[in-house]
């Protein structure tokens, strides 16, 4: 929950998960704000945060606003409009970032995470290309992992945001029907998405939503530069879209034999493009979708022209190197040798890079990949790319280990209440601070 300004003034944003179904125009829900001079009971707004419902998933992503007091001490939902406070549920809220960021990345979450190569390479070529802040949306990962994110916030490059899966005791999962958070979408990757854009649209211009193998390479100096000249040319348009082409970088499995000037002198690019990630332009566009605007003023964003704009998907392994059979389909491996060799920086430029990629990690001990989540989940999504299956397209579905050796993993998590207005709706509302727990041998997202 956000207070936020770019709305109307005074506005409330909520991002919440519920069930697709639910009647919007019918919900008889109200906000109630109040601060030492006075209340307010308004009419809560609720719509999908995009213009497609996912295909099999029980619930979806909503975005919720509605009108507060002024610098409100106190915000709830309530089902009637009254002056009695005792049916008022709180919801705690956050500020946004008014920080000045003018060109922010939200990354979708990482669950399971093990690709220390590509998360290195990401936060470094879009350092180098001028953005201004990173927000590194983080469920799961090996503890490796997290010690890199650590030392790139304590840079000031990135923002690591927690990210969970809430868990649902027995009981409500029976009364629901299914486990909630195994019928979103993904990696609910379109809730992380929307509360990223809550959260920075009063601090950037741009936003680049995008995964951590979707590398946005510009043409121009930098990123701003590139992004102003696309305002120019579309001015009313709400956001860009960058047609991918696959790339291919090479990587060692193990830290200490890792040079990051080897890895950037190695990038070899495609030239088949497939579908592309959004850009938004926060005074226009509202909501990200995967691929996509979700909602937005002014009509669609703008498709750009491959031989204008580049975006890469960087793979650091071969076999997941897909051959482009059209802009939404794909075969089995590319033929790599018909790539070619791609070099968007000087080499006294990589060279500075590697000297402060050297310095910056020079206490990281060494350590070995271990992708036994990522091939996993790599094979089942294959298996369901083309939408057709009965069951909600998440890494859930996927027939993970209970142990995984040499897998020591953080994972974040938060606790829930439930909080029921007149019988007629249930909220199940954070209830205390994330927290980390660690395991040696896998990720335990539930219990």
């Amino acid at each position: 929950m956000f207070q936020n300004c770019k709305y109307s003034p005074n506005s409330m944003i909520i991002i919440l998960n519920t069930n697709k179904l639910v009647e919007t125009q019918k919900l008889a829900l109200h906000c109630f704000s109040k601060n030492a001079r006075t209340t307010l009971f308004s009419k809560l707004q609720l719509r999908l945060t995009h213009k497609i419902p996912a295909k099999n998933c029980q619930w979806e992503v909503f975005v919720a606003n509605c009108e507060t007091v002024s610098n409100p001490t106190f915000f709830g939902l309530t089902d009637q409009e009254s002056d009695d406070e005792k049916n008022v549920i709180e919801i705690k809220f956050d500020f946004p970032v008014f920080e000045k960021y003018p060109v922010a990345m939200c990354y979708t979450p990482l669950v399971y995470e093990a690709r220390w190569q590509q998360i290195v390479f990401a936060t470094e070529i879009y350092h180098h290309f001028g953005i201004d802040i990173q927000i590194q949306y983080i469920n799961s990962g090996m503890k490796k992992v997290m010690d890199i994110l650590k030392i790139y916030e304590k840079k000031n490059w990135l923002k690591i945001q927690e990210f969970v899966f809430y868990d649902f005791d027995k009981e409500s999962v029976k009364k629901i029907g299914f486990h909630p958070s195994k019928e979103l979408l993904g990696r609910n990757l379109l809730t992380s998405s929307a509360d990223c854009v809550m959260r920075y649209r009063e601090s950037s211009e741009f936003i680049i939503s995008a995964d951590i193998d979707d590398i946005l390479f510009p043409k121009e100096k930098d990123y701003y530069a590139e992004f102003l000249i696309w305002t120019k040319k579309y001015p009313d348009a709400p956001g860009f879209i960058y047609p991918r082409i696959y790339g291919k970088i090479d990587t060692p499995n193990d830290f200490q034999n890792f040079s990051l000037s080897a890895v950037i002198e190695s990038i070899k690019m495609s030239n088949k493009p497939f579908m592309g990630k959004p850009i938004l332009r926060t005074d226009r566009a509202e909501t990200p979708w995967i691929h996509w605007l979700g909602l937005s003023k002014n009509g669609d964003a703008v498709d750009l022209d491959q031989k204008d704009a580049i975006m890469a998907h960087v793979q650091i392994s071969a076999e997941k190197v897909r051959a482009v059979k059209s802009y939404g389909s794909f075969g089995e491996n590319e033929n790599l040798n018909t790539f070619k060799s791609f070099n968007p920086i000087s080499k006294n430029e990589i060279e500075a890079i590697n000297e402060n990629f050297i310095k910056s990690f020079e206490n990281i001990t060494n350590f070995v990949s271990n992708f036994v989540y990522a091939d996993i989940i790599f094979g089942c999504f294959k298996d369901s790319e083309h939408w057709n299956q009965d069951y909600c397209y998440t890494q859930f579905r996927c027939k993970l280990p209970k142990n995984v050796t040499n897998f020591e993993c953080e994972t974040v998590r938060r606790n829930i209440s439930v909080k029921t207005l007149n019988k007629n709706s249930v909220f199940y509302i954070p209830k205390n601070e994330y927290f980390w727990i660690k395991s040696k041998d896998n990720c335990k997202l539930f219990d």
